[in-house]
């Protein structure tokens, strides 16, 4: 028979991943990432002071302790950045590094009156969980998570204006400072209510690790929400196995920390996000660069065997390599991707456009005497210096650019230089 309170400490850690990587977004996007690092230790003090003054470790007082303790963050950390002129980073590593070692001095001096766990607090309590028959956690983080998910269902375009433009949302009427402090009360209770089950290294790291590689992956936000809750599940289901097989498979012992699995595994998920990503990996930039420098070859040699037909010389490969400024391995696989799309003829010791690589080389050549012309015309550049301007500008001018330039030089005749415009 299955023993579903194994799984206890998978589905706590995934509700405390979906919380903070639904808040994670918020924050990033509003470049405050590390806000959550700084609400996570500095909620310390509240924590202890809501149990010095109420004699309980029960949810409601610690959250209240910590709620109070992050919004007092918050506004020390927005004090110290608007009126003290401090650095962002600054003025939070400053206060929650200050109030986190208040906190630690008031358990440390108290530590016979206060019966509260540092290192629970710190590093959490994952496997605990699997010996209750209805965790305490459990019911805690699906209420945060309820929450979070409502705040965001019902106050998703505030939210979206308050984030990516704070001053346009203030002047039409959206109280921005209350969504600011909305979250970041939110945050304070996610915060506050892993500590307990999963510590605090998971939840900076769910804070920060799956929103930044939905980042990776989407530029709209309501898919980033839903790829940071996956990828927070994602890190918790596979980190939660991990710490039972990894370990065994390496000769390393019978386990370790399944919070501590996570967190690797959700890096390692970011990491790979950040190789594969179609547009903002690591291989597609560099495979986006290559085809773009293949791309702006091709193009150059066209003009080149343009250039020369003008001046009725015989096109030639060493000729071609001189004038294109390429090594001679560069230009012999250009030259062979145009004549494998037909646009050149590669002929014995010669080269000669074909009639479809003439009419792309004229429209390119077309392209960079028109902005020479306008170059020239409207911006009074020197006449020595419209060259290399106009040759990096032919290569990303469309149809309706070139019609836009027509329009707007006066003589479509001939270049500056005296040359004919195609």
């Amino acid at each position: 028979m299955i023993d579903f309170g194994m799984y206890w400490p998978m589905v706590i850690a995934a509700l405390s991943g979906a919380s903070c990587a639904i808040l994670g977004v918020f924050l990033l996007l509003r470049r405050m990432s590390m806000m959550g690092d700084a609400l996570s230790h500095s909620v310390l003090p509240g924590i202890v002071l809501a149990y010095l003054l109420l004699q309980s470790r029960g949810t409601v007082p610690m959250l209240i302790g910590a709620v109070a303790a992050g919004l007092l963050t918050v506004l020390l950390t927005q004090f110290l950045n608007r009126r003290g002129k401090v650095e962002e980073s600054a003025s939070m590593g400053v206060v929650f590094t200050s109030l986190f070692a208040l906190g630690v001095l008031m358990i440390s001096r108290m530590e016979q009156n206060i019966d509260l766990d540092l290192d629970c607090v710190l590093f959490g309590n994952l496997e605990g969980t699997a010996l209750q028959a209805m965790p305490r956690a459990f019911m805690v983080l699906s209420f945060v998570l309820v929450a979070v998910v409502l705040v965001v269902l019902i106050f998703f375009k505030e939210l979206k204006l308050c984030t990516f433009d704070a001053g346009l949302a203030r002047s039409l009427g959206i109280p921005a400072n209350f969504f600011h402090y909305l979250i970041m009360g939110l945050l304070a209770m996610a915060t506050v209510a892993s500590f307990e089950a999963v510590g605090s290294v998971l939840v900076i790291a769910m804070l920060v690790v799956p929103a930044a590689t939905a980042r990776l992956l989407t530029d709209r936000l309501s898919v980033m929400l839903w790829l940071a809750v996956g990828f927070a599940v994602l890190a918790a289901a596979l980190g939660y196995f991990g710490a039972y097989t990894v370990p065994v498979a390496l000769g390393w012992g019978k386990g370790t920390f399944i919070s501590g699995m996570m967190v690797v595994v959700s890096g390692l998920i970011f990491f790979a996000t950040l190789l594969f990503a179609p547009q903002y990996g690591v291989v597609g930039k560099i495979r986006h660069i290559a085809k773009l420098r293949t791309r702006l070859l091709r193009e150059d040699v066209l003009g080149i065997l343009f250039r020369m037909e003008e001046k009725n010389e015989a096109p030639a490969r060493d000729a071609v390599a001189k004038f294109l400024g390429a090594s001679e391995r560069d230009t012999e696989k250009t030259i062979a991707s145009l004549a494998g799309s037909g646009l050149v003829l590669a002929e014995a010791g010669g080269l000669a456009l074909s009639d479809a690589g003439r009419a792309e080389a004229r429209q390119l050549i077309r392209n960079h005497r028109l902005w020479e012309s306008y170059l020239h015309q409207h911006l009074d550049v020197p006449v020595d210096h419209l060259h290399s301007s106009a040759e990096a500008l032919e290569h990303i001018t469309d149809a309706d650019l070139s019609s836009q330039l027509e329009r707007e030089v006066k003589d479509l005749d001939a270049d500056p230089h005296g040359k004919r415009i195609p």
